[in-house]
């Protein structure tokens, strides 16, 4: 229940950011088109085992820390791709690393894939589910592994935060996976 309460919220906010207004009135009529939309598709917008309230509360424990590396990645992504556009920095060495994914769940490297994307110099190419490695494109691939580094990170703090583990700072390189 918590769980769809916070997607709900996570949506309405989505939804103001969208129409760039925080008035009470559209944030009822947003959080009224949320709870629609969520039943009308539920078996799209909700997962199929729903997860509990501590593994729900434990991911809110998780989220600062996440929002950090978000944020840090995306200045760090928009500095070097500003770097490259101005000419500032003409050694960049675009590439695609893989990402061993090692056992990590489809929502953790899901969740990866995405905030991974959201930083500028970086995108998500591929999933490989056979050979469990995710195809990234970099702008610059001269130290891929420290690139492959931080985005293991992202996976890792989010099986950390489902799974209870007391120690989310402990990453484990694909070369340990």
């Amino acid at each position: 229940m918590i769980f769809r309460v916070l997607l709900a919220i996570l949506f309405t906010g989505v939804y103001a950011l969208m129409l760039a207004s925080y008035a009470w009135e559209d944030l009822l009529l947003g959080l009224i088109f949320s709870v629609i939309l969520m039943t009308i598709f539920r078996n799209v917008v909700l997962p199929s085992e729903m997860p509990t309230n501590l593994a729900t509360f434990r991911v809110l424990r998780a989220a600062p820390r996440y929002l950090v590396m978000i944020v840090r990645d995306i200045f760090t992504g928009t500095w070097l791709v500003a770097q490259v556009v101005l000419g500032l920095k003409p050694n960049a060495h675009p590439g695609i690393i893989k990402v061993s994914i090692g056992d990590h769940n489809e929502r953790a490297v899901g969740v990866a894939g995405l905030f991974l994307t959201l930083s500028p110099g970086s995108f998500l190419i591929d999933i490989d589910w056979d050979e469990r490695v995710m195809l990234v494109h970099v702008i610059d691939a001269t130290n891929w592994e420290k690139v492959h580094d931080d985005m293991l990170e992202y996976f890792t703090l989010l099986d950390a935060a489902l799974n209870g583990d007391t120690h989310p700072n402990r990453v484990r390189s694909g070369r340990d996976a």
